[in-house]
């Protein structure tokens, strides 16, 4: 993969855990690294997301309030690991409700 921009960050995304679960997710993220993705998010992720941060280097977490990604309250607790999160709006009012 060739750059035309350093400053361009590229996050690449697989839903494949849906459709031929979580080892075919991983071995496309890896595949996605080797080709020169910055940043990793696997849909749909049912186990908390460390597990998958201590295998992937670049795993990012998307959250949002209609994802299928594992519950809010879980995600809240299980960023170790992660390189960054990314979130919307509603994850705001949302996350008020476990203060």
């Amino acid at each position: 993969m060739h750059r035309h921009d350093a400053r361009t960050l590229i996050l690449a995304r697989t839903d494949a855990v849906a459709v031929e679960g979580l080892d075919a997710a991983l071995d496309r993220a890896e595949r996605y690294l080797e080709a020169g993705a910055d940043a990793l998010f696997i849909e749909a992720l049912r186990s908390p997301a460390r597990a998958v941060a201590s295998t992937l280097q670049g795993y990012y977490a998307n959250l949002h309030a209609q994802g299928t990604t594992a519950a809010w309250r879980e995600r809240m607790l299980d960023f170790d690991g992660l390189n960054a999160v990314i979130g919307t709006p509603a994850l705001l009012a949302e996350g008020k409700q476990y203060e």
